[in-house]
């Protein structure tokens, strides 16, 4: 326990993490007040794209009539100009339903204007917005509709579990689990670099306690980062937002097209992240008492990181690659059933690495 206290103590000492927990909260409390600005852009968001969808159907209507006029008009033409004009009112019809404020009649219009708008395009009509993303807005509409919520705005929500997933999406990535790791690195590296590590010789304790009780002491800054990250996003809308009654019911697509609540998104992002941070410090743990060199650690680890991230954003994601779970958002989007594979793994294999890391050492020794 003393040497655990003492690494605590060293950790905060730095005043690094402390900074860093500064600027977490300054993040998620400045994109906060950003959105609770901006609500009612969302309103002017929403009337400026459907404005748009109606300015082009309503180009095709008097495209139509102009025909008519000059008796050009065929058969299949008068049927796109009658399913344009049904169109165009309904669209007028939404609009207003926004404007009014009218969520259920809003959510039932769009519904309305995304059926004829999928029949239209299949007649050759012009509407901007593909298929799919129509017939997932309808599906998304019609289970609001079961649950009695309104639309949110996934990126100016104020509505507190659709807040927490855009700060998940925003933190818990590779980029913030890496700035983590340079900030926790150096309790590592420079014990070797600054020959501190000479104080564990005269420590009555074993190299594989010495190990892994850094390791302990690096996973509980870790894990109070993210009880920061979680609390704050959640804090700031519970006390300054008029939230929604079952909000956290709020449904979410997964990537197979299925619904899971945001309260099943939140808990698995929580267990993601966790078991990602515990996979990312043994990582951490592994190169900084083998190379026991800040610069060559640190370029290795951010190497990792970013190298993974490109891969993941090109969409290659393997649940058998530990670092796929580092997008903790993507993550749970992509598995919309159970955590157990992606944990499993993690955990695993930072098992591994911390008996690597201890192994080693036991034969090199710690100088």
């Amino acid at each position: 326990m003393k040497l655990f206290l003492f690494e605590m103590k060293k950790i905060h000492h730095t005043r690094a993490f402390t900074i860093f927990i500064f600027l977490t909260v300054l993040f998620i409390s400045g994109l906060y007040i950003k959105n609770y600005i901006q609500q009612d852009i969302i309103i002017a968001n929403k009337v400026q794209q459907f404005s748009e969808h109606r300015s082009d159907v309503f180009g095709d209507i008097q495209l139509y009539r102009k025909q008519k006029e000059e008796g050009l008009l065929e058969s299949e033409t008068e049927k796109k100009l009658a399913v344009a004009s049904k169109l165009h009112g309904e669209i007028n019809e939404l609009i207003q339903a926004i404007q009014d404020k009218k969520w259920e009649t809003e959510l039932l219009t769009e519904i309305k204007v995304y059926q004829s708008a999928i029949v239209y395009q299949e007649m050759k009509g012009t509407f901007e917005k593909s298929k799919k993303d129509m017939l997932d807005t309808i599906s998304l509409n019609e289970e609001l509709l079961k649950k009695g919520l309104p639309k949110e705005d996934m990126d100016l929500s104020i509505q507190p579990p659709i807040f927490m997933k855009k700060i998940v999406s925003l933190l818990l990535n590779p980029f913030g689990f890496l700035i983590l790791l340079l900030i926790l690195g150096t309790s590592i590296t420079r014990e070797f670099e600054e020959k501190n590590i000479q104080m564990v010789y005269v420590l009555p304790v074993s190299r594989p306690y010495y190990i892994m009780n850094k390791f302990i002491s690096l996973v509980v800054i870790g894990i109070f980062w993210l009880f920061i990250v979680f609390f704050i996003s959640y804090l700031l809308p519970y006390l300054f937002t008029e939230t929604t009654e079952n909000s956290f019911s709020y449904p979410l697509m997964s990537m197979e097209g299925n619904f899971i609540t945001s309260s099943h998104y939140l808990k698995e992002a929580m267990i993601y992240s966790l078991f990602y941070m515990i996979f990312s410090i043994s990582i951490l743990i592994f190169f900084g008492f083998l190379i026991r060199n800040t610069i060559v650690t640190y370029l290795l680890i951010i190497f990792l990181h970013i190298g993974n991230f490109i891969i993941l954003t090109n969409g290659f994601m393997y649940q058998v690659n530990p670092f796929t779970y580092g997008m903790v958002d993507l993550g749970v989007i992509n598995d919309d059933t159970q955590s157990f594979f992606g944990t499993s793994l993690l955990f695993g294999a930072s098992i591994v690495l911390m008996i690597m890391s201890i192994y080693m050492n036991k034969r090199r020794g710690i100088r």
